[in-house]
């Protein structure tokens, strides 16, 4: 993974300085960089993912096997089972991930947003990523 890839958010505080913000993040640089050497050399890249009955799939913490049912269905979870259409793939899981996950997290950011006093204006659905550290993602690799 090149360096161009990586990316680390990081809060900014009203009273930190840019200087110091930046002396940190150049003091913390080698850390992600020398995670990613070590997953490299491990070799442990996951196999693409298949659309077939029994593949597993992540929601909300768990892992659901997928059921391919008749053609033309919705996506849905139910009786712990992630329901796809027969001929149906990615783009309907993502639809149902993305439908799901927006009603999810509007409901879940509802009291975190009155609690800090603020107002959600939007949520933005993006490429699943990898979590290297508190503030840095990755994109996924092999997927």
């Amino acid at each position: 993974m090149e360096r161009s890839q990586a990316a680390a958010r990081l809060p900014r505080i009203d009273y930190t300085e840019l200087a110091e913000l930046v002396k940190v993040v150049e003091a913390k640089r080698p850390w992600p960089y020398g995670k990613l050497a070590d997953r490299r050399e491990l070799g442990e890249a996951r196999p693409a993912r298949q659309y077939v009955a029994g593949e597993g799939f992540p929601y909300l913490g768990r892992s659901y096997r997928l059921r391919i049912v008749e053609p033309g269905r919705e996506v849905r979870l139910l009786r712990g089972r992630l329901e796809l259409g027969r001929g149906g793939g990615a783009r309907d899981l993502v639809r149902w991930y993305r439908r799901v996950g927006e009603s999810w997290l509007k409901r879940r950011t509802r009291p975190w947003a009155q609690r800090m006093g603020v107002e959600v204006t939007g949520l933005r659905c993006r490429e699943r990523l990898r979590r290297l550290g508190p503030d840095l993602w990755l994109p996924e690799e092999g997927r």
